[in-house]
């Protein structure tokens, strides 16, 4: 079977898409999809996004859209709508729903997605995140996930990482512990701790109602392409823990352990329905395709919900996004910075799991720390 689209890049503007069948052999190769409906609503996914990814607005699909995409391709399309506005910082923000229409609240956890360009002097990004953490507590959000290294302006510059780092008992993390304290929601990011003389550690932390509730030091380091972490960082030692939010079991990863299969597996077969990752993507050729592929990737080999966010400074990619556990991008966010809210649902990830059992069809044995 083959397709043709017609009028795709109206969509960011609400218009119309319509699929003709025809025959193959009339309609020259470009233009034709050759697929599964499962790879054609990738394809017709993937070309929604472009125009609303450079404004740093959520992906958005309206009910009418959905609804055509349920009943032409037969794909259970997620329902997803969107509502941007102006924060105080002057960034756009928006909020999306993830979860299928048949889904109650109960089932739901709202995840907000704090996307910000890490600024040099760590007061600064105290207001930053105090900021997102209020917006996101106004949005109904259950879970904020915010960046890698929130106190490094440069985190290729071991003297900056270094110079940056503070103490979890330190006035940044006092800060944050104070801004968390009124408010219903968890919060994670990562930031650098002293560790000795000439390095630091890369940990992150969970926090809730001003206290810590779980923290995990990167195993990763990112000694590839031109970068050597390990010069200014110490490596962790054991494996991430899995926390709960609002009833969804909650695993934690950082930046370069996407790129390790095996830590995500290990999270999922420990329990986790959903995999956290702050990161400083940092830019480079394909680096934002890496990124894309790595956390569908990663959303496939578990069946795990997986919230990926990224800094948007100038070394850095952007680009934070939400994957569902069949691998589709239900949220994601721009260039700039931004607060994106999403909402998933367990009953996708019930879904998704019968569907896909590859956690109980595995035969290999659990993923161990070497």
């Amino acid at each position: 079977m083959a397709w043709i689209l017609n009028d795709v890049d109206s969509l960011s503007q609400g218009e119309r898409l319509t699929l003709r069948q025809h025959d193959p052999h009339s309609i020259p190769m470009g233009a034709l999809v050759q697929a599964s409906v499962t790879h054609l609503f990738h394809l017709v996914i993937h070309r929604l996004t472009p125009l609303s990814w450079r404004s740093g607005v959520a992906m958005t699909v309206s009910p009418s859209r959905r609804r055509f995409l349920n009943t032409t391709l037969g794909v259970s399309a997620m329902a997803l709508t969107a509502t941007p506005f102006i924060t105080q910082a002057g960034a756009a923000t928006a909020t999306t729903s993830s979860a299928s229409s048949t889904a109650d609240s109960s089932d739901m956890l709202t995840i907000a997605l704090g996307q910000l360009a890490v600024a040099d002097q760590w007061q600064d990004n105290a207001a930053q995140c105090s900021r997102l953490i209020q917006q996101a507590a106004q949005q109904g959000a259950d879970l904020l996930i915010m960046p890698e290294a929130i106190l490094a302006a440069d985190i290729g510059d071991p003297e900056c990482v270094r110079r940056s780092a503070q103490p979890l008992d330190g006035p940044f993390m006092q800060q944050m512990l104070k801004a968390t304290l009124q408010v219903p929601l968890t919060v994670v990011f990562t930031l650098y701790v002293p560790a000795d003389a000439q390095r630091v550690g890369n940990v992150q932390v969970a926090l809730r109602q001003g206290r810590i509730v779980a923290t995990y030091h990167k195993l990763h380091l990112y000694d590839a392409f031109t970068m050597q972490e390990s010069q200014s960082v110490e490596p962790g030692k054991t494996l991430p823990p899995i926390f709960d939010v609002a009833g969804m079991k909650v695993g934690m990863m950082t930046c370069y352990d996407l790129r390790f299969p095996e830590e995500a597996k290990s999270l999922a077969l420990r329990g986790a329905e959903l995999i956290v990752l702050p990161a400083a993507w940092v830019r480079g050729p394909n680096k934002e395709c890496h990124w894309e592929t790595l956390i569908a990737a990663r959303a496939l080999d578990t069946t795990c919900f997986v919230a990926a966010v990224s800094e948007c400074g100038p070394h850095t990619i952007g680009c934070s996004m939400v994957a569902d556990p069949m691998g589709l991008v239900v949220a994601r966010a721009g260039e700039t910075p931004t607060l994106v809210t999403t909402r998933i649902s367990r009953q996708r990830l019930a879904q998704a799991r019968k569907a896909l059992p590859v956690l109980t069809n595995g035969r290999f044995k659990a993923p161990e720390l070497a």
